[in-house]
């Protein structure tokens, strides 16, 4: 086990700039970039009234049981009211008819959802997406790139028209620490250094106790816990991404559907989708002992997509 060795005592600050962070601690600050990797300790950025969406799933947040508009409204009012996500991290509460919108949306998304597929896949229930701005301390997922670079520029990625936003997660959300139920998005180009990010209370009392006694932080390398939730997050970010398929591809795979179940007698454009879905494709496909290579969800994605078919 390696021996500890001293240090001064932390000042009381509840935050601090990674520089000033290395300096108290006796350390690099690629030694603190290093420990965010592996999950040891979250580095966060001071962000200012970016625009974009919060998301959550109504189950992630306590909220299950709304299974309609007004029901949930009135849950992600008392949320708002509560002062969520609250700890270093903080969002405007939007206009109430934003609110109302994306509620709706979320509904009406989670009726389309297979009640099969939601229990299998807890991905698959709808995401509640809020236009709203940030303020406060916000993680980012993972700094790799300042091992080549002082500075980072991210701008969000095009793919044929659908954008990859930016993720990010409060910093130590809900007072007791941990909370990544809530991620932001924004397409705003964002351009920060090394000294821009920040090094939170917890954080440093939990690095200032590791160095002073020698006991190695957990991490995703020696807590199970940990790495779990790494792998949850990774999969809960995948799960937010706008889909990589362009209108024009949407378009082709829509016709080739349609043209085969014409030739069936049954046409894609006369049905609903759902019914297409579940009474159509999937069986024809059980039929000839292939899977389905697709969740309700991303055919879903696919006909909201084209320009031809869409109900």
């Amino acid at each position: 086990m390696t021996k500890g060795r001293e240090l001064a005592p932390l000042l009381p600050l509840e935050y601090c700039r990674i520089d000033r962070a290395a300096r108290m601690l006796g350390c690099e600050v690629e030694d603190i970039i290093h420990w965010h990797k592996i999950s040891a300790i979250q580095l966060a950025v001071q962000m200012d009234r970016f625009v974009g969406e919060l998301d959550f799933r109504p189950s992630e947040v306590g909220l299950s049981d709304c299974k309609d508009a007004q029901s949930l409204l009135e849950g992600v009012e008392r949320l708002w009211l509560s002062g969520a996500p609250g700890g270093y991290s903080s969002f405007v509460c939007p206009p109430r008819e934003d609110l109302e919108a994306s509620v709706e949306k979320c509904i009406d998304e989670l009726s389309r959802v297979n009640p099969i597929e939601l229990a299998e896949d807890k991905y698959a229930e709808p995401l509640l997406r809020i236009p709203t701005s940030v303020v406060g301390m916000w993680t980012v997922g993972n700094f790799k790139d300042f091992e080549v670079d002082e500075q980072l520029n991210l701008e969000p990625l095009d793919f044929g028209g659908f954008f990859m936003y930016h993720y990010f997660e409060p910093a130590y959300g809900f007072g007791n620490g941990g909370c990544r139920t809530f991620r932001f998005h924004t397409k705003e180009v964002i351009t920060f250094t090394k000294r821009d990010l920040w090094v939170l209370r917890p954080d440093l009392e939990g690095l200032w106790h590791s160095i002073t006694t020698g006991e190695p932080l957990p991490n995703i390398y020696n807590d199970a816990e940990l790495a779990r939730q790494a792998r949850e997050r990774e999969a809960a970010e995948q799960s937010t991404r706008e889909p990589k398929v362009t209108a024009k591809q949407s378009d082709l795979i829509v016709a080739l559907i349609d043209l085969h179940f014409t030739q069936e007698g049954k046409r894609l454009g006369d049905m609903k989708h759902k019914t297409f879905f579940d009474e159509v494709l999937s069986k024809a496909l059980a039929a000839k002992g292939i899977a389905c290579p697709m969740t309700y969800k991303s055919f879903i994605d696919w006909m909201e997509r084209s320009r031809k078919f869409s109900n």
